[in-house]
């Protein structure tokens, strides 16, 4: 996320994006504030991976400068409409060849993250498949959390795909399926987000 929009160092990321790019001279000109300021949030900035530096000639003349750019995570800190875009084209497809075209598509989404899962549980007991798995889905960002009474509920807070999950349960039985396929046993889906609840969450019987 971009810092406070009245922070210096938000200021510095949107004038980069806006002009591809400055000097350390051309942002303390821009945006009133002094050079050796400028120079501390530029190396926070560069330490927290939001942009990166090069000695660039410009305007083809002139002794060469360093320029400072946004990295990949500073062009993902501005806004993004990529549910939108997925909305779109998932829309489209729908049209042009039915929802089953639809469904195979989740279908191959959920066959291809089990080959790059299922070799990161094998070999594991269910206890250690289970962990792991709420792990694996924290870094993807469901926030997810695990208790045990018996059997396990797993919970997840959050869910990356909610606008497409709202439109098309497909993508929520996948997910289920995935699951299933990873642990080797019965899951029970007691509530899900795109239905309304604050959470997705999944009972796994002990087997």
């Amino acid at each position: 996320m971009l810092p406070n929009p009245d922070h210096t160092k938000r200021k510095i990321l949107s004038h980069l994006k806006e002009s591809c790019g400055g000097t350390t001279q051309d942002l303390a000109a821009s945006l009133g504030v002094t050079v050796p300021a400028i120079r501390k949030h530029l190396l926070d900035l560069e330490e927290e991976g939001y942009i990166t530096q090069q000695l660039e000639k410009r305007c083809g003349k002139g002794r060469p400068q360093y320029v400072y750019h946004l990295t990949h995570k500073g062009e993902e800190a501005f806004p993004k409409n990529y549910s939108g875009l997925c909305l779109d084209l998932l829309g489209h497809l729908e049209e042009l060849h039915g929802q089953q075209m639809v469904f195979q598509l989740f279908t191959a989404r959920e066959e291809s993250l089990y080959r790059q899962l299922a070799p990161q549980l094998e070999h594991l007991s269910l206890d250690e498949k289970v962990r792991k798995l709420s792990e694996l889905l924290c870094e993807a960002g469901y926030q997810a959390t695990l208790t045990e009474d018996g059997e396990w509920l797993l919970e997840q807070r959050n869910c990356p795909s909610i606008a497409v999950a709202r439109r098309y349960k497909a993508i929520c039985q996948c997910e289920m399926s995935l699951y299933e396929r990873l642990l080797g046993v019965p899951i029970t889906r007691i509530s899900q987000i795109a239905s309304g609840a604050g959470a997705c969450r999944y009972k796994i019987t002990k087997a």
